[in-house]
């Protein structure tokens, strides 16, 4: 088998194999296993803040009025090299998805618009500075994946002079953090550990 094959049947089989699998108490014992193996309930909840390890996300549309930016979301590139991609993004919508049973089990999807991270397509890198800048009209539609609790968010630089095509990213100085936009990786969540916002 090769890759691509390999892909496809972990996104045809493999619910299925680890509901099944996860459903037998002798070969899992953990409970809160047992209860994802099941799926998530049928209704998730859109909210418009996040907060975990300790940053506060917003959507792009909650924040646009706002004094801070708290939507732009950074993940370092998969293959850890120096020629590694970035990925580049604007939160758009928070999904709380919780598990069946108590204790209340959930977790959250990050859905965002990604842009290139082709470095001089749709990422320039400041020669001196190593300050990234984002092509804003430059979409991406191989979305990254990565769980929430990876994330950050990123501020774009406010200065007057900023082109409106080009919003800096990512600076050394700061810590690259990241996000989803498709499921690939869930934690399970715990009150204590993440809260959702309402307002």
């Amino acid at each position: 088998m090769n890759g691509a094959e390999i892909d496809r049947c972990l996104e045809s089989d493999f619910s299925t194999w680890f509901k099944n699998y996860a459903q037998d108490a002798s070969l899992v014992l953990n409970e809160y296993v047992r209860d994802l193996a099941s799926g998530p309930l049928r209704s998730v909840r859109s909210v418009p803040i996040y907060y975990v390890n300790g940053y506060k996300f917003h959507t792009r549309t909650y924040g646009a009025n706002k004094s801070t930016f708290n939507s732009g979301v950074c993940i370092k590139g998969s293959n850890y090299s120096e020629t590694s991609n970035d990925y580049f993004g604007i939160l758009d919508e928070i999904l709380i998805i919780e598990y069946p049973r108590l204790p209340i089990k959930k977790t959250a999807l990050f859905k965002c618009e990604w842009f290139d991270p082709i470095i001089n397509v749709g990422t320039r890198v400041h020669q001196c500075y190593n300050i990234v800048k984002i092509k804003i009209r430059s979409p991406f539609f191989q979305a990254p994946q990565r769980s929430p609790e990876q994330t950050s968010q990123r501020s774009p630089d406010q200065a007057p002079h900023r082109s409106p095509d080009e919003a800096p990213q990512r600076s050394p100085d700061q810590a690259l953090h990241q996000t989803q936009h498709r499921v690939a990786h869930t934690r399970v969540d715990t009150p204590e550990h993440t809260r959702a916002g309402t307002t």
